[in-house]
């Protein structure tokens, strides 16, 4: 009788994380799609998945993600929206502590389609996602260089 309801338990997490992980992908997946459509003449590096649900208080989610770029290359950076949500992603681009650009001006409240940036220095820098307002969101951000 244990042994039965231990594997109702351990089935029921199990299909509850793959749901949920389908649910991201899925998002992702046809985000994926119109972004490359937008590359234009930049070459695709990476793509970053975000998908947020709203939360009322604390500090707004940021998603990190770890990338290497090189010296003497340009690098353009934009998303893309899943317009069926309210958030607005914002990306931020930072080395190390410091902020080298970002898809949002807070004192104008303006945003920006991308950021383009020509790496003087190569080395590990971090893209940082988060949905303004802290509201639900889902998106995908990419990461091209410039031709």
């Amino acid at each position: 009788m244990i042994n039965k309801i231990f594997y109702t338990i351990v089935l029921t997490t199990l299909m509850t994380f793959i749901y949920t992980f389908e649910v991201k992908a899925q998002c992702g997946d046809e985000l994926t799609d119109v972004c490359h459509a937008k590359l234009g003449n930049a070459r695709f590096i990476r793509s970053f998945p975000v998908q947020h649900t709203e939360r009322s208080a604390g500090s707004p989610r940021v998603y990190k993600f770890e990338v290497i770029l090189n010296r003497g290359t340009t690098y353009r950076i934009f998303s893309c929206n899943d317009k069926t949500k309210p958030g607005q992603v914002i990306i931020s681009l930072y080395r190390g502590d410091q902020l080298i650009a970002t898809t949002y001006d807070i004192n104008t409240e303006r945003h920006f389609p991308h950021i383009e940036y020509p790496v003087g220095m190569s080395g590990r820098y971090h893209l940082h996602f988060y949905f303004e307002g802290d509201k639900e969101g889902c998106a995908v951000g990419m990461l091209s260089t410039v031709n």
